[in-house]
C-alpha cells in the first residue's frame, strides 16, 4: 500500500484545502498524496471537470453532489446515495464536511439553554435558488410569521450574513431543505442547524431518519402539504415546552446513524477499491448533469431550473407574496 499514489481532480477549489474524513483515511492507510495526477496510480475524481478522462489507471469517482454513480464509468464511487454495490460505499455529505464530529454527540442536550438563546424565529440560509420545495415553503412561512433570510436567495436581512452558525444559534427554527431530494442525499444543512442549537425544518432525503434521531428535527416529508407544515411550525413557535423537548433530543440514537463518520469503515472500503480488479476497459466517458434522475428530464430540469430563477428575481424586484 505504501507504493499506491492518490491524486484529486475534479473537484471545487476549496476542496484541497481543508481536512476531511476522505483525506484522514487516506492517510491512515499510509497512501502518498500527490498534486501531479500523471504521478498518480488512482485518481479520485468529482463532477466538476474532465480532467479525470485522461488517467489510465485506477479511478474512484467522489461526489458530494446528488449524483447517481455510474458504474462503467469508474472503477469504485463514493457518494451520498443509498446503493447496495460492491463497488460503492456511501459517505453522506454531511459526514464529509463535518468539521466537528465530536460535537454531534452531545451539541442537543440543553434544550433549555438553546430554547434561551432564541430571540427569533427562522432562519434561512440559501444562495441557489434552484430549489422550487425550498422556495414555496419559505414564502408560505414567511406569510405566516417573517422568516430571516440571511443569504444571497430570498435575503431579508439587507445583505448575506457573515457568520451563518451565529445567525442561526439565535433562531427557534432553520429552514434547511436541500436543493433536491433523493435516497441517501443529506448534506450539511442539518448538521449546521443542530450545531447552533436550533430546530430544523428538513426536507430532502426520504430515509434521513436512517442518519438521525426522527425527533430531533421537524422532517417536512411528514406532512401532506405545505399548509400543514406551516401551521406546525407555527404552532411550536408558541409551544417553547415541546421546542425544549425536541431541542433536548439527541441527534443520533443508534450506533447505525453514527456509522458514517467512522474513519475505520472508510479505510476498509478504500482498501477494497485499491485492490479489486479494475473495471472493463476503456471506460464509459460521459458529462452527466447534476440531479439528472430527480426529473422527468432534460427539458423539465430546465423548466424547474428557469422558474426558480424568475422566482429569487421577483423577491429582489420587491414581490414578496
Amino acid at each position: 500500500m505504501a507504493r499506491e499514489r492518490i491524486a484529486f481532480t475534479d473537484f471545487w477549489p476549496s476542496f484541497n484545502a481543508r481536512p476531511s474524513l476522505l483525506h484522514e483515511a487516506i492517510g491512515k492507510l499510509g497512501i502518498v498524496i500527490t498534486n501531479d495526477p500523471s504521478e498518480a496510480t488512482t485518481i479520485i475524481h468529482s463532477d466538476f471537470g474532465r480532467r479525470h478522462w485522461v488517467h489510465d489507471g485506477r479511478t474512484i469517482h467522489f461526489s458530494g453532489e446528488n449524483v447517481l454513480p455510474g458504474f462503467s464509468s469508474c472503477d469504485a464511487a463514493i457518494t451520498s446515495a443509498l446503493l447496495t454495490h460492491e463497488r460503492h460505499y456511501r459517505l453522506p455529505y454531511w459526514a464529509f464536511s463535518c468539521a466537528e464530529p465530536e460535537r454531534l454527540t452531545t451539541a442537543r442536550r440543553d434544550g433549555s439553554a438553546h430554547a434561551a438563546s432564541h430571540s427569533g424565529f427562522c432562519s434561512f440560509v440559501a444562495s441557489n435558488p434552484r430549489a422550487p420545495e425550498r422556495n414555496r415553503v419559505f414564502r408560505a412561512l414567511h406569510r405566516r410569521v417573517p422568516v430571516d433570510g440571511g443569504g444571497r436567495c430570498f435575503n431579508t436581512t439587507g445583505t448575506p450574513v457573515a457568520d451563518k452558525r451565529s445567525f442561526l444559534a439565535t433562531h427557534r427554527f432553520n429552514l434547511g431543505f436541500e436543493n433536491s431530494s433523493s435516497h441517501g442525499y443529506t448534506t450539511e444543512k442539518i448538521v449546521d442547524a443542530f450545531l447552533a442549537g436550533t430546530i430544523p425544518i428538513y426536507w430532502g432525503n426520504p430515509e434521513v431518519g436512517r442518519d438521525f434521531n426522527p425527533r430531533s428535527f421537524i422532517n417536512a416529508q411528514d406532512f401532506h402539504d405545505v399548509e400543514s407544515l406551516t401551521d406546525e411550525v407555527a404552532r411550536l413557535w408558541n409551544d417553547r415546552d415541546q421546542c425544549i423537548e425536541i431541542l433536548s433530543e439527541p441527534i443520533f440514537t443508534t450506533e447505525a446513524q453514527r456509522a458514517p463518520l467512522d474513519v475505520e469503515r472508510l479505510c476498509a472500503a478504500l482498501d477494497r477499491f485499491l485492490t479489486m480488479p479494475l473495471v472493463q476497459r476503456p471506460l464509459k466517458r460521459t458529462q452527466r448533469r447534476l440531479r439528472t434522475h430527480c426529473y422527468r428530464s432534460h427539458l423539465h430540469h430546465s423548466v424547474v431550473s428557469f422558474s426558480c430563477r424568475i422566482d429569487a428575481l421577483l423577491w429582489r424586484l420587491g414581490w414578496h407574496r
